[in-house]
């Protein structure tokens, strides 16, 4: 009699919760780790300048259905320099903006998986200083990306949960300065590149 009374208590607390996933406006925040992969332009690896990425976003949006919402994200990811010659100092980022839709396969319960599809535009920023001084940019689009997650009920409005992220995108253009002169260019010779995400996801449905 206890078990079942105790199985009873579970169920009406967790039920709550998965209740709530209704129509309305949606808040996401995350961060994680991104691994590079491709080349900045032709035979120009993103790996010989960034070891990793480690991003923080915003997603703001609807979800149209208890299933389906529709989110605007922005992106700000710290980049792990490598190869910086001895006794300069390096740093790096990438910025992202985006438009995603998310598929949400059970939203009515405790644990929720989903699975995301979007695409948006980026720009990747690279500083030397020291024995020399300059700046990189370089921006493109993200021709897509696709993610899969998994929303965990931590109360009726908050959900908590993993992800990974893997996307697909091409610089078209850069623009560098250095002692005191600028200039910008299309690059000729372009590449795709593709980010690899793992991260941790934070929902609020308002």
């Amino acid at each position: 009699m206890r078990s079942r009374i105790l199985a009873a208590a579970a169920v009406a607390l967790a039920a709550p919760f998965a209740a709530r996933a209704g129509p309305g406006a949606e808040i996401g925040l995350r961060t994680g780790f991104a691994l590079p992969f491709g080349d900045l332009a032709a035979n120009v690896p993103l790996s010989s300048s960034f070891n990793g990425f480690v991003p923080l976003g915003v997603e703001l949006g609807v979800r149209y259905t208890p299933a389906l919402s529709v989110l605007v994200s922005f992106g700000y990811s710290f980049g792990l320099t490598t190869n910086c010659p001895a006794g300069d100092s390096c740093s790096g980022h990438q910025i992202n903006l985006g438009l995603d839709l998310r598929y949400h396969s059970r939203p009515h319960q405790t644990v929720d998986p989903w699975i995301g599809l979007g695409a948006g535009f980026e720009w990747l920023g690279a500083s030397e200083s020291g024995s020399f001084n300059g700046d990189l940019t370089f921006n493109g689009f993200e021709y897509v990306h696709v993610q899969l997650g998994a929303d965990l009920a931590a109360s009726e409005k908050v959900r908590v949960g993993p992800f990974f992220e893997l996307g697909l995108g091409q610089y078209r253009s850069l623009k560098a300065s250095a002692g005191g002169v600028s200039g910008s260019a299309d690059i000729l010779d372009k590449a795709v590149h593709e980010f690899l995400t793992f991260g941790l996801r934070v929902s609020f449905l308002l």
